[in-house]
This record gives C-alpha cells, structure tokens and sequence, in this order.
C-alpha cells in the first residue's frame, strides 16, 4: 500500500515538476487508526522529507515567540581524525541505554538518527566496550556494559 501511494506522488511531482510541500491523509473513517499508517509516514518521510530553510524557521520562531528557539548547525558525524564518534552522541546513547536495553532501531529513531550513522557510532562503543549487544528473541539489543569500572556511575 504505502510504496504505491509513494510512487503515485513522486509520479505527480515530477509531472508538475514541483516539490511537495505538504501532504494530507484522508480517507474513511479515523485514517490515524490505520494499522499501517507508522509504515505509510515512514515510506512518505523517506522520500519527500527535506531540510526547512533557516529563515523559514526564523519566521516560524517569530510566530511561536520568546520561548522558541531555532537550533541549527547540528552535527552528528563521526571525528575523521580518530575514528571515534561524537561525544555527545555517545553520551546520548549511553543515557538511552543507561535506563532501558534497546535496539540499533531504536537508538536512531530516539534519537533522530540515520540508521547507518547511528551503526558506526554504536559499532565504535561496543568495539570500546562501553556497550555490549544481546541476542533476544531474534534481535540484538544493547545494554550498558556493567562490567566497566565506572560505567554504571554518575560519568555516563
């Protein structure tokens, strides 16, 4: 269903030649109660998702007033020089993980990470064994790795 309404919409886009904006879903009854609506925004969000503009979000700042805050120029990449991951993004993780074992999957999407970037900073901290991954029910799930002196302390 979903890579048929994707197709559909990249095939209008590129007849009007333009980008699109924003989408609608309608149908009926409650279309949020779809059982497949996760996969459906995933599918459109791959696909159509892109940056906003930084004086779009100015705007959109002005709008929301003094407690907005626009953040950008975040990056996330991995240290060239050393091959180790960003510090913050390794102490996000160890946070995540510090209170519940979770998946590659779910250390992306917690924390808004491409899948493949968020696999090369978790491959660096098990390959460091801060973390470590367990075999469960079909999936590998990662936990804190307790056996490090002062892993389970107040330094993560």
């Amino acid at each position: 269903m979903s890579q048929s309404i994707v197709s559909s919409l990249k095939y209008t886009a590129s007849l009007t030649k333009t980008r699109i904006d924003y989408l609608t879903l309608s149908g009926s009854g409650e279309p949020t109660l779809h059982s497949n609506i996760g996969k459906l925004i995933s599918a459109l969000k791959r696909e159509f998702a892109y940056p906003v503009r930084e004086d779009k979000l100015g705007f959109f700042k002005n709008i929301f007033g003094k407690n907005a805050e626009v953040i950008t120029d975040f990056k996330h990449s991995m240290n060239q020089k050393s091959g180790s991951a960003s510090k913050d993004i390794e102490q996000s993780i160890l946070q995540l993980l510090k209170r519940r074992s979770c998946t590659d999957r779910d250390i992306a999407t917690a924390l808004s990470l491409n899948s493949i970037e968020a696999a090369k900073i978790i491959s660096c901290l098990v390959r460091d064994a801060r973390i470590e991954r367990r075999h469960q029910q079909g999936k590998n799930y990662y936990t804190i790795n307790v056996h490090i002196k002062g892993v389970g302390g107040a330094e993560i």
